[in-house]
């Protein structure tokens, strides 16, 4: 005998956002909606939600990086790129 549940997933990755206002801090939410069939026991993988983030980060020393002219030289720029993508497992279990 095979029992096969049908499952309807709507997970949500709640994340607190580096913003804060004065209501409190952001929350960035990220969702997956999917209909599957899994066997007792069998395992699901949901993927396919992919963040990609830059950040320009300008770096200097203080007083003397705000000079007009001469204060490019104490200062440098870096550019930063992060990719994550969010795997969500499971296992259906008949209780």
């Amino acid at each position: 005998m095979e029992i096969v549940k049908s499952s309807h997933l709507r997970p949500s990755n709640r994340q607190f956002s580096q913003l804060i206002k004065a209501q409190g801090p952001a929350i960035e939410t990220r969702e997956l909606q999917t209909h599957v069939t899994v066997d007792p026991e069998g395992n699901l993988v949901l993927g396919g939600i992919y963040e990609s983030r830059e950040e320009n980060v300008l770096v200097g020393i203080p007083g003397l990086s705000s000079i007009l002219i001469l204060g490019q030289a104490f200062q440098s720029s870096q550019r930063r790129a992060f990719k994550s993508e969010l795997l969500i497992f499971i296992t259906p279990r008949i209780l």
